[in-house]
């Protein structure tokens, strides 16, 4: 995963610059404002963790990955009176499926291996030309099972005891009108290198498993980074990583708790007293059951904290200071009418940057609607610049208090937010020199550009960088408020 959902509060875009992570290990320079350790936190019901084997599987599909591969070293010695050499090759059973069955508090995995037939060529000597001819190997359907459990300290499943594998022995042929004769010799030598090749692929094998069904149920889902802001001074850096117990597995489900935050420095277009939101975190919930009763693969909770310390700690390091030189741009022409008799040009930009305090809240989710944030500005001081004679003037100088609102969607693999609705709750106009428009006409008319650029901001934010954990990607089915954090409901994949 590389960033975390909370950069949704992000109002303008960014630049990201991802940062290195170890997914096994928790972040030990995590620094002591943040949250945790239930910033949030992944649940997966025992009735859902069979989903784990499908998921699983389909990443090792696209990654062509997950067959059984033993590799044997070059082969040659002499048979009857003649000599023999065959290259290095692999012998690898695909894989057919994947079962996980949570028992005694750890997942068994069985892993299902289809039965293939492979050819090498065998070169023949003393010839001239070489003489060749084909070994023919089948290898039969063959099982590995073994047993994943938490590790002690450490947010990651590791391997209970030892994989086994269980498979008959292959059968070996060589090709019709072959001269070599005696050939016991180079069947003993195949089966002697491919029994002890068989077992270290097995190893290496349940090591991929492992490895694979820990990024299906997200608990490889670390991130870090940084991310610069419009005025080029402020710096937000973030980490979310999985919390060093947080990991259980027990009758109920997989639980994963994650700890992080965001930290940031102050740009100094920011207010001195614009101080950074201290996190006031709230429990982990343990208890996952949709209000409902709907079924799900996957639950994910938030605490409310992070989105609000991911918002106070952006605005602090400059994201919402707007220069001449960084502005957003938008048509003017229909609500400024006036400057048009002077020739300005249709698009104006607009510089705008924080002087008062943010508030953000969860709106409670209503059924079959969007989750809704409510995200408040007080003293947000915008400037409208237009194009007049080839100059950039100031045109229209505001300070105004709003309320916006967003939605959060979750209806493809990564979530978006878009714009719901904007109150402006106070609104003054600070400079007007060059307009025509006054009084009511004007503040209407500055009241619609105040919309039309935070819809602009909205939709300059493209997918947030957070991916639904593979065996929940069958897309979102609930969401709800539960003690204070935001709760959202997967389900599993099934094409």
């Amino acid at each position: 995963m590389r960033a975390w959902i909370a950069v949704s509060l992000l109002l303008v875009a960014c630049d990201l610059e991802p940062a290195g992570c170890d997914p096994a290990t928790p972040d030990p320079q995590m620094p002591a404002q943040a949250i945790g350790p239930a910033a949030a936190e992944f649940f997966i019901p025992a009735a859902s963790l069979a989903e784990l084997g499908p998921a699983a599987a389909r990443l090792l599909a696209q990654e062509a990955e997950g067959a059984l591969c033993a590799s044997l070293p070059p082969l040659q010695g002499t048979s009857g009176d003649l000599g023999y050499h065959i290259e290095a090759f692999d012998a690898c059973r695909p894989l057919r499926s994947l079962d996980v069955v949570l028992e005694d508090s750890r997942l068994q995995v069985t892993a299902e291996y289809q039965a293939t037939c492979i050819s090498r060529t065998i070169e023949l000597s003393p010839g001239d030309p070489v003489k060749t001819c084909e070994l023919n190997l089948s290898l039969p359907a063959a099982r590995l099972s073994l047993a994943l459990a938490p590790a002690a300290g450490a947010p990651r499943l590791e391997l209970a005891g030892e994989a086994l594998l269980e498979a008959v022995g292959p059968t070996l042929s060589l090709s019709d009108r072959c001269p070599l004769s005696g050939f016991g010799a180079l069947f003993d030598e195949v089966l002697g290198r491919l029994g002890p090749a068989q077992n270290e692929a097995a190893q290496q094998a349940a090591a991929t498993l492992s490895d694979t069904l820990q990024r299906a149920a997200g608990i490889s889902a670390a991130s870090r980074g940084t991310l610069t802001t419009p005025a080029g001074d402020g710096r937000l850096s973030f980490s979310m990583v999985p919390a060093t117990d947080g990991l259980v597995l027990d009758e109920a489900g997989l639980h994963l708790l994650f700890s992080g935050g965001f930290f940031g420095s102050r740009s100094a277009c920011v207010p001195e007293e614009l101080l950074p939101w201290p996190p006031a975190a709230s429990a982990p919930l343990w208890t996952f059951a949709p209000t409902e009763g709907t079924p799900f693969a996957l639950a994910v909770s938030i605490d409310p904290a992070l989105l609000a310390q991911a918002l106070g700690e952006a605005v602090r390091a400059g994201l919402l200071c707007r220069p001449i030189t960084g502005s957003m741009s938008l048509p003017l022409d229909d609500v400024l009418p006036s400057l048009f008799g002077q020739q300005a040009d249709a698009m104006g930009t607009v510089a705008l940057w924080p002087a008062g305090d943010i508030a953000v809240a969860l709106q409670s989710p209503r059924p079959d609607a969007p989750v809704r944030f409510s995200v408040d500005f007080s003293n947000l001081q915008i400037d409208v610049y237009a194009r007049l004679l080839g100059c950039a003037a100031r045109v229209l100088g505001l300070e105004v208090d709003v309320s916006l609102a967003l939605s959060l969607d979750l209806s493809s693999g990564a979530p978006r937010l878009t714009f719901a609705d904007l109150g402006v709750t106070r609104l003054e106009i600070r400079h007007s020199a060059l307009l025509e428009e006054g009084g009511g006409e004007l503040r209407t008319q500055a009241t619609i550009i105040v919309r039309r650029l935070a819809e602009l901001a909205v939709s300059s934010l493209g997918e947030l960088p957070w991916a639904v954990p593979e065996v929940g990607r069958g897309g979102p089915r609930a969401a709800e408020v539960r003690q204070g954090r935001l709760m959202f409901f997967f389900d599993a994949y099934r094409p």
